[in-house]
């Protein structure tokens, strides 16, 4: 069986794509069209790895740069600044961007 088949019988056998599932099946659907996306580009050993490693923190919201991380981290401080009066703790700051990537 092709990875693309183990994945589909994997979703098939958690019961992901049965229309008595959350969303009716939709969320197995949807991670079918991922995977064939990332299967139809080619992808296997190393680049398999590398764009899924890539593609997990990036879906997140999470920094593969320090400039991008500050950028974020600056717009969630004043985000919280304008409606909490004070900026995020730390904790909160890496649940939501990870942590600052060369640090």
């Amino acid at each position: 069986m092709s990875e693309r088949e183990n994945a589909k019988k994997n979703l098939e056998m958690a019961g992901l794509l049965d229309k008595d599932s959350d969303y009716g099946g939709m969320i197995g659907k949807a991670v079918l069209k991922l995977i064939d996306t990332h299967f139809d580009e080619g992808h296997s050993g190393m680049s398999h790895e590398y764009s899924l490693f890539i593609f997990n923190k990036v879906v997140r919201g999470q920094a593969l740069t320090d400039k991008y991380w500050d950028m974020r981290k600056e717009e969630l401080d004043k985000f919280a600044q304008e409606n909490m009066g004070e900026p995020w703790e730390d904790s909160l700051v890496e649940e939501m961007i990870g942590k600052r990537p060369n640090d």
